[in-house]
């Protein structure tokens, strides 16, 4: 059971000359009695120079988790540095996540513990009035080249390095394309053995993407996303028998009804062949890994009405099924793979299905009411089902949950407050 749950946020922000600001952000999640309460407080900011052809980001985080007594702390820091004038562009920033670092409880942070460094040159076309512009054909465009760095923070150690190609345009029909290219050198994955400090070394890959948008100004629009991504796993132990290979597929038609009503359907398809990864832990043997094959299908339908510029609604209904089927299993040996006698079966068979609805009420400006209701359900089983509609019967059977929830935000203004008082 839940307790009652209080969270809050604090933002104060100050703009200055040339497009730089500082702002001070506070979150707090208060739990009632003795649950895990979190205070997490960031400053951010940005100054441009003088002849504004340069800018300099910079920010630093820290949060405090109270869980049983025990009190723990954490920080992130980033800083960055570009150039904001021409064509020719680069930017060099770097971001640090300690290993304490811990922002979930009103925000998501996918996993702390590293230190990532990026830097990037880009040729932008702002216009079809330039020169190349009108040689290629094009509305507008840009083309870049980039490398990034990722390590832990603690043990400060390497972790990836991805080498990385971009060109994206929009032509005359304002259809945009755009191509991508990574390649991911030697990787030593941290996370994937669920132990501290054992690594788990993957061979370097290859990936290549497209994707495509029409013309959004059209009552009919498409989204097309696909990549594919290999690794070049010869002279890696048990990765050399077989070929890795990863395939996504995404198909987003958009449709907008009339002035009111707009819906988009998402379908997405993955599957990789010879993926390796962490399966199980043994109390025996200790992590175990297995070469299995993933398939992963993503339907998401959205609906957006507008009853008037003050009163939305918005619903989203999505059904996620993933299923991995393992062929064989292997232990970890200083990072590497090396053949397993582990004979017991973890076939898993996942579903997860949401439906929420939200009505919202814009009643002052930046003052939003907002009544939710979801509905949720979420499965997993070791029997895997290869017909998508045979699973979705059967996992359909299970009882649903639901959930209704209602959120008052009010914006206090800070100079009209004080401008009132001051009449």
């Amino acid at each position: 059971i839940e307790p009652l749950t209080q969270y809050s946020m604090l933002v104060l922000d100050k703009s200055f000359k040339k497009n730089s600001f500082l702002t001070f952000v506070n979150t707090n999640v208060n739990r009632s009695r003795d649950f895990r309460n979190a205070n997490v407080f960031a400053l951010l900011g940005s100054i441009t120079n003088g002849k504004e052809t340069h800018a300099y980001d910079v920010g630093l985080k820290t949060s405090v988790v109270r869980d049983n007594q025990i009190m723990t702390s954490g920080f992130s820091s980033s800083i960055g540095f570009y150039n904001i004038d021409g064509n020719l562009r680069y930017r060099i920033n770097n971001y640090i996540e300690s290993d304490k670092y811990d922002i979930n409880d009103m925000g998501f942070l996918y996993q702390n513990n590293e230190v990532n460094t990026n830097a990037s040159i880009a040729y932008k076309i702002f216009s079809n009035h330039e020169k190349i512009a009108k040689k290629l054909n094009i509305l507008k465009g840009e083309i870049s080249t980039g490398i990034e760095h990722q390590m832990l923070y603690k043990p400060f150690t390497y972790s990836k390095l991805i080498m990385k190609f971009d060109a994206s345009a929009v032509n005359k029909n304002y259809l945009w394309m755009n191509i991508r290219f990574r390649y991911f050198l030697e990787e030593y994955d941290y996370f994937e053995s669920r132990i501290d400090n054992v690594d788990f070394i993957k061979p370097p890959a290859m990936k290549i993407s497209f994707m495509t948008s029409s013309n959004f100004n059209n009552p009919i629009s498409l989204n097309l996303h696909g990549s594919i991504k290999y690794r070049m796993t010869k002279e890696y132990p048990i990765w050399e028998d077989y070929k890795n290979t990863h395939i996504y597929t995404r198909f987003n038609p958009r449709i907008r009804l009339n002035n009111h009503a707009f819906c988009q359907y998402i379908l997405a398809v993955e599957k990789e062949y010879n993926q390796f990864g962490w399966i199980h832990e043994d109390d025996i043997q200790g992590p175990i890994f297995s070469r299995r094959h993933q398939k992963t299908i993503t339907n998401k339908l959205i609906f957006n009405y507008t009853f008037t510029n003050k009163i939305s609604t918005k619903i989203i209904a999505r059904h996620y099924w993933s299923i991995i089927n393992n062929h064989s299993f292997y232990e970890l040996n200083g990072g590497y793979l090396i053949d397993s006698d582990y004979a017991h079966n973890h076939e898993i068979n996942f579903n997860t299905w949401n439906l929420d609805c939200n009505l919202s009420w814009e009643y002052k400006p930046g003052s939003m009411l907002s009544i939710v209701w979801q509905n949720q359900l979420t499965e997993q089983k070791d029997n895997i089902e290869k017909i998508f509609f045979n699973n979705l019967n059967d996992f359909f059977e299970n009882p649903t949950t639901n959930i209704f929830s209602i959120k008052f935000t009010s914006y206090l203004d800070y100079s009209t407050i004080f401008n009132q008082k001051n009449d």
